[in-house]
């Protein structure tokens, strides 16, 4: 049981070191710029026409006759161009792809959009007025959530103590003679946790 889950924790551990960028979010390194949502908000006129990359969670899909639009609440990316779970969310963004995308495929996934930025969109949230950053998509990924098997507080060293030779409630003394292991190093039990991981 313990090899079992010592292999599974390298075999994620491997998997997480070689991680790249999808290809149809990679886009043209001369060209994408790696301005996080809050810049690019904040001086979108600065921003127009150029290639970005944005990912977080969908909220909304639909489809018109020439054109799918969808929303997205931004999340911070990671270096792989992965959406950061746990983090809080940064606004929001409408992407426009002019074909049809089955919206099943997309709505409450985690995604990361490459778009050209084209300006804003007007809208609501709930009743409030919001000014969506529109993208217009170039690609985009959707991905999946796993566990993922991590150490914690993994002992080092051991530790050096008695064995068998403590008895519950009478001290020190002979137990069951089949188990008295007395005095000795004895070595650490390491200890994981499941932790959730986006992956393609």
């Amino acid at each position: 049981m313990k090899a079992s889950l010592l292999t599974t924790l390298l075999a994620s551990l491997f998997l997480s070191g070689c991680v790249t960028i999808p290809q149809d979010i990679k886009g043209n390194t001369g060209l994408l710029t790696t301005a996080n949502y809050r810049s690019i908000n904040q001086d979108i006129s600065r921003f127009k026409g150029q290639e970005v990359r944005l990912g977080g969670r969908v909220l909304n899909v639909v489809n018109t006759r020439d054109e799918t639009l969808f929303e997205i609440a931004v999340l911070p990316l990671d270096d792989s161009a992965r959406p950061l779970l746990g983090s809080a969310y940064q606004g929001r963004i409408i992407v426009k792809a002019s074909k049809f995308i089955e919206p099943l495929t997309l709505k409450d996934h985690l995604v990361t959009v490459l778009g050209n930025v084209v300006g804003t969109t007007d809208g609501k949230v709930g009743q409030a007025e919001y000014k969506y950053l529109t993208l217009s998509l170039l690609g985009y990924q959707v991905w999946q959530i796993r566990d993922s098997i991590t150490p914690v507080n993994y002992p080092p060293y051991g530790m050096y103590g008695p064995g068998s030779y403590w008895r519950d409630g009478y001290g020190w003394g002979p137990g069951n003679p089949a188990l008295m292991s007395g005095w000795g190093w004895y070595p650490g039990e390491p200890m994981f946790q499941i932790e959730p991981q986006v992956v393609e």
